[in-house]
């Protein structure tokens, strides 16, 4: 039995979990997860079923939505505190794999980490991470472990971590199991988030101009997971790469960006080539694939960081405990503080979905999704001036959006006035994005019919009919009949 002192670690790191993420009892499900949770009821029902019960896809696709995200449990509470103690595993592991509290302390509070410990549909990326700590802290379980990390793309390249290993020989055979048993699974992952976008666009096409958005992602995911100022779903960096000119232009470009990305790339080549440093590879060799290279999701997210971050929270602890004392002291605290801080306000937001998107827009104003999925939110509770209000105040910061354009013209239709909505159109159909102007103007002149013929309806018929502040239609023939027929 382990004495007092070598529990000591774990017991800091599992008491920490439970002062920390007890606020995460309290949340609920939001973004995807009432679609996974109405996924597994269906796998659930089917479980009974004795026609599926020796159906090996049944249960391959039974074991991989289960993997994926919420459902396997009865309710919210159960379902976070699974994922929390899920999170807290992983940082045992993380402290069992580098001997350094104060890493696996860092990595447990950091709020790059929000999607794996308090999203539920952050579940395969958090396995994947659980994967690859137990494939590298015990050795015996590498076979079983590529399997598990097939799940998801993130931890694919995993096997290259035992380059420095007495295992290296073995790198390529696990490769090659890798790839047959991933290979399936992600392609079609592939191909079915590629559909979302239009053939030809500058997120699928792979050129050596792409070293630019390289360089660039790194920077700023290293320095986002170091400072996470702005812990979230969306984020605000590469947003329009692709979609406009002007976009696409400022991502090539050799901004300020580009020459952050390129101090972290330096500096982590040189921890890896001078210093040897295997945790500034194990940065690198998983931030790697998440770096808009070829991009099917989107370009930058917190989760693409939830394997990366480990060997960034232990790059931390190594230079923290370089530094002399009060010095490293200070430095921790800071850091530690400074992670609490920003935490909190996420376990609110992960309550349910309105608080979600609302949070998003505090953190970023000018950012565009949360307020365009907000307003919908907003138009399906039948509440259109308070999705036009969300709208209205986010072109105060970006006016000529196309999305946020779509959205105004969907409110002006809901609040009843198409001809201010025929305004916006006018100005949505020069700011249409890149490779849907078939569509869009398509969509637009379809609009534009319905419309004219509406109006043409209202003028036929002004005379006879009146609105009546919202009541029932008044006849004014009808009406002007009877008061010819009393003066007669």
């Amino acid at each position: 039995m382990m004495d007092f002192f070598s529990a000591h670690p774990y017991l800091t790191i599992w008491v920490l979990l439970i002062l920390v993420f007890e606020r995460a009892m309290y949340c609920g499900y939001i973004v995807d997860d009432d679609v996974c949770f109405t996924a597994m009821k269906n796998w659930k029902r089917k479980l009974f079923d004795k026609k599926f019960k020796k159906d090996f896809k049944f249960w391959q696709g039974l074991i991989l939505q289960v993997c994926y995200g919420a459902g396997l449990f009865k309710n919210a509470v159960q379902e976070h505190a699974f994922t929390v103690a899920l999170h807290g595993v992983n940082c045992c592991l993380i402290y069992r794999a580098s001997g350094s509290l104060i890493a696996a302390v860092l990595y447990l509070v950091n709020p790059v980490n929000n999607q794996t410990a308090v999203w539920l549909n952050g579940r395969r990326y958090a396995l994947s991470l659980l994967a690859v700590l137990l494939a590298w802290n015990f050795w015996c379980l590498i076979p079983f472990m590529i399997l598990v990390s097939a799940i998801h793309v993130t931890g694919i390249l995993f096997p290259l971590l035992f380059l420095w290993t007495p295992l290296w020989p073995a790198i390529l055979p696990l490769g090659v199991v890798a790839f047959i048993v991933g290979r399936r699974r992600i392609m079609s992952n592939i191909k079915g988030r590629k559909a979302e976008y239009k053939p030809g666009n500058e997120n699928q096409v792979v050129r050596p101009q792409k070293l630019i958005l390289y360089v660039k992602t790194v920077g700023y995911q290293f320095f986002h997971c170091l400072i996470p100022l702005k812990p979230g779903m969306y984020h605000d960096f590469l947003f329009y790469f692709s979609s406009t000119k002007e976009g696409t232009q400022e991502g090539y470009s050799f901004n300020f960006d580009f020459w952050k990305g390129l101090a972290v790339v330096g500096l982590l080549g040189y921890l890896i080539i001078v210093q040897h440093s295997f945790w500034a590879f194990w940065f690198i060799l998983f931030i790697s694939q998440w770096c808009n290279i070829y991009s099917v999701t989107m370009n930058v997210a917190d989760r693409y960081c939830s394997l990366p971050n480990v060997g960034a929270m232990i790059l931390v602890s190594q230079g923290i405990n370089l530094l002399p004392n009060p010095y490293n002291v200070a430095i921790f605290c800071f850091l530690f503080a400074l992670y609490i801080i920003k935490y909190q306000p996420l376990f609110f937001a992960y309550r349910n979905v309105e608080n979600f998107f609302q949070y998003h827009i505090n953190l970023h104003p000018c950012i565009i999704n949360p307020r365009f999925f907000l307003s919908k939110l907003y138009l399906r509770a039948k509440d259109p001036w308070q999705a036009f209000a969300v709208v209205r105040q986010g072109q105060r910061y970006r006016p000529h959006d196309f999305k946020l354009l779509l959205r105004f013209i969907e409110c002006m239709f809901a609040l009843g006035k198409p001809t201010s909505a025929m305004k916006a159109v006018e100005v949505a159909e020069k700011y249409i994005p890149y490779g849907e102007q078939a569509d869009t103007e398509k969509l637009f002149k379809d609009m534009k019919e319905q419309v004219a013929t509406y109006m043409d309806f209202v003028k036929k018929n002004e005379r006879k009919v009146l609105h009546n502040n919202g009541k029932p239609y008044v006849n004014l023939d009808k009406k002007n009949r009877k008061k010819k027929g009393k003066r007669r």
